[in-house]
């Protein structure tokens, strides 16, 4: 943000040059630094100059490099699975975007309004099942893998996309955005289906647990304000049991990150604004299996790189889903929106190196 010293060259062009190095031993004039660094392009050039008494001649020695931010789109896809994606329900996968009433209703999805833009995507490189398509499951969209990875596909499984094989991106851990507090002394558990808990939040909360059961009964989130949970053992929602986002009310606007640290499984569920950015369950490296066997839909993400994704029973899926292996074998549908795509994560403060040459 703040070009200390340098001058400006244009649009988003910054130079900087310099006759004083400290590092080599000559008199001001005979050694030179110059710099140009495009902000569009994120592409610096280094040029140094000194000159050498014994060739009496000027050496030069530019390098070029190529950066780009360290940022991430982790909904980029509709699934994404690290390892391999198995479609073998009888799910009709497409697209809608809640931000354009064109192609939603009140940011929600609408039939009438559906789009073709869902991509099934995996970095497997298995090549006979990379992705892997059964049952009545139609994919209105693409389908992609990584280099090598393959197709297998049986019973009544479509899709109306291409098909290709040059996937390569990157998964990032997921980390806890605040610092713990253990021994995590503290569980959260509903297990009588007449008794119910609030949350009731007046600002952005933070709280732990050490697990989260809840089989009969219900835990309500109220209020205004981002909630992050963390969960340092199991999440169990299941039987009778429910967890409700109350953010449809009038004032409520509430935007829930579920942080979990072991066995994840939700037969219960319930977004009340229905927009998936709203709710993100997040699945640390220690968490490995996330499973929704709901009887209505999941509104909401899913991102939890070494955990195996499964969705079944009647529910079906609103948003977008990262795993390490995405299973599809239930009779609900899944709509990616399209919106989620537009969601990053890292440091933008921060560049990776793409490319280093010398000119």
């Amino acid at each position: 943000n703040s070009w200390s010293d340098w001058t400006a060259a244009g649009a988003g062009t910054f130079t900087l040059s310099s006759e004083s190095l400290a590092e080599a031993p000559l008199a001001a004039g005979n050694a030179d630094f110059f710099v140009t660094a495009n902000t569009n392009t994120l592409v610096v050039t280094s040029t140094g100059t000194c000159f050498s008494a014994t060739l009496n001649d000027m050496l030069s020695r530019s390098v070029q490099i190529e950066l780009d931010q360290d940022v991430h789109h982790p909904y980029e896809f509709g699934l994404l699975g690290k390892d391999h994606v198995k479609m073998t329900g009888n799910s009709f996968m497409d697209s809608f975007d809640s931000s354009d009433p064109a192609k939603s209703t009140g940011g929600l999805y609408a039939p009438s309004k559906a789009q073709g833009n869902i991509t099934v995507a995996t970095m497997s490189t298995d090549p006979s099942s990379a992705i892997h398509g059964a049952g009545n499951s139609t994919v209105r969209g693409d389908l992609q893998t990584a280099a090598g990875g393959g197709l297998q596909s049986g019973g009544n499984f479509a899709y109306t996309g291409t098909l290709s094989h040059d996937l390569d991106v990157d998964f990032s851990d997921v980390t806890v955005p605040w610092t713990l507090s253990p021994p995590f002394s503290t569980s959260l558990s509903i297990k009588n289906k007449k008794t119910s808990q609030t949350i009731s939040l007046s600002g952005d909360t933070d709280l732990e647990y050490g697990s989260i059961q809840v089989s009969g009964g219900s835990l309500t989130i109220t209020g205004s304000g981002r909630l992050r949970i963390y969960v340092d053992g199991s999440t169990h929602v299941s039987g009778q049991g429910e967890i409700v986002i109350d953010n449809s009310a009038p004032g409520n606007d509430i935007q829930v990150e579920l942080y979990v640290n072991g066995h994840t499984q939700f037969t219960g569920l319930v977004l009340g604004s229905q927009i998936a950015s709203d709710l993100a369950i997040l699945g640390t490296p220690n968490c490995t299996h996330i499973q929704y066997a709901g009887k209505s839909d999941y509104v909401g993400t899913v991102y939890a790189p070494q955990a195996n994704f499964h969705v079944s029973g009647q529910g079906g899926m609103v948003g977008a889903a990262v795993g390490k292996e995405i299973h599809m074998t239930g009779q609900g549908d899944f709509h990616y929106d399209e919106h989620l795509g537009t969601i990053t994560s890292g440091d933008a403060g921060d560049y990776d190196l793409i490319s280093w040459i010398e000119l």
